[in-house]
Order: C-alpha cells, then structure tokens, then sequence
C-alpha cells in the first residue's frame, strides 16, 4: 500500500481556518485608515499596505479604526482662533494619541454636543471608545454617524471593524455589504466579506468575495491563500494548487505548507516528494508547526527501522538527496563533488556565515556528511568564525535524537556524558544508548559507569553534616 505523505491536518481546511478566526477579525481595521484622510482637506494621504504581510501583522496587533487627521496650517497663515467644538475635538486627538482614552472620549463628546453634525468627531469618538474595549459604545457612535450620514462608505467599514471584533459575523457582513455598495473598490472590505461569509457557512459567497478582491489587488497574498484553502475544502484540487502557489511565491507560510502537502499527496498537482520538501523547509523556516511535523515524521519513516516499508524508506531517502542536489544550484560557482556536503564546499571556500544555515538544511535533510562536519564545528568550533558548543548545531543534534535518528542519539548522548555545551546528565544519555549496538556506545556506557561510580565514592567519602 503506497505511503500517503500528508499529514492529516492539510486534509481539513475547515479546521485551520477556525484556527485563524483570532487573526481575521481585526484584519478589516487597516481598511478605515484608508479613507479617513478624505474628511480632512490638507491631510496626508494614506497608503494601503504594500503586502498582505503588513496586513496579517496589523491583524495580529488588533489595529483600530484611525481617527481623522487634523488640517496642519501653513506656517505663513494666521488662523482664526477656534470654535469651542473645535477645541474639543483637538484636545480629544491630542489625548487619543497620547493613550488617555478616556480623556479623550470625554472630549469627542463634548465636542459632538456642542457641533453633532460633524463627522470627524463621531468618528473619532468611535474610535476612542473602540480603543477602550468599549465595543457596544464604539457601534452606537457609528450608527450614530450612520444615522447622519447613511453614505459614508468609511462609517460602514468602521462598524463592520467593531462587529468583526465581536465576532457578530451576520452585522459584520451587512456593514460590509453597505460599504461596498458604495464604493465598490474597497479591496480589504472584499477580503474581509470573505471571511465573514465563511464563518457564516457561505462557501460559495466567501469564494466568491476573495475572488473580487483578487480581481482588484492580483497580488494580495492572503486572498490567495484563504481562497485556496475554500477551493481545496471543495474538492477543486487543481484550482486550490494555484492559489497556494502564488501565495507561496509571495512569501506566506502557510500556503508553502499546504503547497508541499499537495506535491506530496499528489493532490491536484503531480506528486513530486523532492518539491515538497522544498515547500516545507520554507515554511518551517518561518516556524511553521505543521511543516516540522510534515519533515520530521519524514526523516523517521527514512532511518528508523519499522516505520515504513523498505521501499518507502529509500523513496523517501532519494528524495531527501534529490533536494540535497537541488541545493548546489543556488551556488554555481561550485562543483559539486560525490558524497561531498555543500555547506563544507562552502566553508572550504570561505563563505562560513552561508555555511553553517547550509550545513543545517543539508543536516536535516539527511545528509550524513554534512551531520559529520556539524559534529565537528560543534565540538572543536572554527577559529575566528565560529565558538564551539554552537547553540544552532546543539538544537539539530536534539530535535533529531528526540525524533529517534541514531546518528544524532549517539553524538546527543557524549555531549551528555561530557557536559559539552550541556549540563552533565548520565541519566539522559543512559536513554539515548539504550539499544545501541555500536562500539562507541559500549565505550560511552562504560564512561557513564565510571563516572557513576566515582560520584558514589565522592558522596561516599564526604563527612557527615554537623546536625
């Protein structure tokens, strides 16, 4: 039976998107700072992000909805002195910005008291109140706004933003249908009906929305890859490919996930190990959970006896050497050399700061070159370049010996015998020679029982402590 090599968790979609909810929610914030400038004549004008990494980082920070921009004079002018509504309202964004939220809600009302049909004001007094976790405070100054002026398309995306966070996803969808409908083009509030439509059960709407803010920003990455994700729920295989591809291209990590998943299974695209690899190094590269599994569960079923069938074992093992090789392409400058690692062609040739990463990629990638040069950097270290006990190298040797390799559980157990850049522990290494049959692992039993011995004289020879 042909080893499927997928983790489980790439066949449920569903799931990673819930996974993501605390992220999405916020997303829509960045939209209002978008359009608030264009209440404010003289106001710089703003920039939407120049990458869906810009937004997912807003996500993450719970960006709020921006309050207005005050009209800076010209230092030739000599302003009238201000009405006292304005002089609220400028007291109040001086507060909003120096953290004193409830001085400055204090202000914005007062100042939507004395002057209640200006916009910026109620806007900013949304603002303020959504800042304080005041969300049910935050939409009723928005309805508020709305109530005035129900063609503000910027007033419906900063409700949406407050319905978002409270995840009430059916007003969240009608607030962004609303601001839709007055300006079509507003990219992130597509991306984020997305969403919406997805919590609410709405597949095909929610495919449809991350298609319509696609067809308007082609290279919004996110988009991509939350609409390859729906595509994949959908049985639509090859067209979810696609998506994860340019998203992957783009950078986003988890769509380099699923795009390896997808070479390795051969769903939707031909199924090709040595490219998946590729895909999950580049994700676990940005610490994805997922693509160290995906990796290490590989490497096991590659060199631990029993865990797959024979020929499983060599697929696995030509395709980690296949990507080795693939490896060399990055430096035509050298030739590759048999059984030579590239990281130790590179160390030859001086490039130690590129080395050492190579050397670690071809590590964990099976190379047992390039593990033998490690040992030795670890151990000796480089004069000038690198200190020994190298911090990089020791978590290789760990992650790999507690995934059971037996070259790593060997080289894991000495540095435990002899305290090189660990804490000594008999104990540890005891476990990681356990079923070894090889010399050296005879060698390190018999050191740990001297050792053992010695500290039983040590403890033995001691005078007891005075009562």
């Amino acid at each position: 039976m042909p080893f499927q090599w997928y983790n489980s968790a790439a066949l449920h979609q569903s799931t990673q998107m819930d996974g993501l909810a605390v992220k999405w929610i916020a997303a829509v914030a960045t939209m209002v700072s978008l359009f608030v400038p264009a209440l404010s004549p003289g106001a710089e004008e703003a920039t939407t992000p120049s990458d869906a990494t810009q937004t997912e980082a807003a996500a993450t920070a719970g960006a709020a909805p921006q309050s207005p921009q005050t009209e800076e004079h010209p230092p030739s002018s000599r302003p009238l002195e201000p009405e006292p509504a304005e002089t609220h309202y400028m007291l109040g964004e001086q507060r909003l910005r120096s953290g004193d939220l409830i001085g400055a809600v204090e202000e914005f009302r007062e100042a939507t008291r004395l002057q209640p049909d200006r916009i910026e004001q109620r806007l900013s007094l949304g603002t303020a109140l959504y800042q304080m976790g005041d969300l049910e405070g935050a939409i009723d100054a928005y309805r508020a706004l709305l109530r005035r002026q129900p063609d503000l398309a910027m007033g419906h995306l900063s409700l949406a933003t407050a319905y978002l966070v409270k995840q009430d996803w059916a007003d969240a969808r009608d607030a962004l249908t609303a601001a839709l409908r007055l300006q079509p083009d507003l990219t992130q509030a597509h991306y984020a009906l997305g969403m919406v439509r997805y919590r609410l059960g709405d597949r095909g709407g929610a495919i449809e929305a991350f298609r319509e803010a696609l067809n308007q920003k082609p290279d919004f990455a996110d988009a991509h890859y939350h609409l390859g994700l729906l595509l994949q729920a959908s049985h639509q295989e090859a067209d979810a490919v696609q998506e994860f591809y340019i998203a992957a291209l783009a950078g986003l990590p988890k769509a380099q996930y699923f795009l390896g998943s997808a070479h390795a299974s051969g769903r939707g695209v031909a199924r090709d190990l040595p490219v998946a690899i590729h895909w999950w190094f580049l994700a676990a590269d940005q610490d994805v959970g997922q693509a160290k599994e995906a990796l290490s569960q590989l490497r096991q079923s590659a060199v631990i006896k029993g865990k797959r069938a024979a020929n499983d074992a060599k697929a696995v093992q030509q395709a980690f050497a296949d990507f080795r090789k693939e490896m060399w392409k990055a430096y035509p400058e050298l030739t590759a050399q048999p059984d030579q690692s590239l990281g130790d062609a590179l160390l030859k040739d001086g490039h130690v700061d590129d080395a050492i990463p190579v050397l670690l990629r071809e590590a964990y990638a099976l190379s047992p070159a390039a593990e033998l040069v490690l040992e030795t950097l670890y151990e000796q270290g480089l004069e000038g370049s690198l200190s020994p006990n190298d911090p990089r190298i020791l978590e290789y040797f760990r992650t790999t010996s507690e995934e059971g390799l037996p070259g790593p559980r060997l080289i894991m157990a000495r540095f435990y015998v002899r305290g090189q850049g660990v804490p000594e522990d008999l104990k540890k290494a005891k476990a990681l020679l356990k079923g070894n049959p090889k010399e050296e692992a005879k060698a390190l039993l018999r050191e740990i029982s001297t050792k053992q011995q010695n500290h039983h004289n040590t403890e033995k020879s001691q005078p007891n402590a005075s009562p």
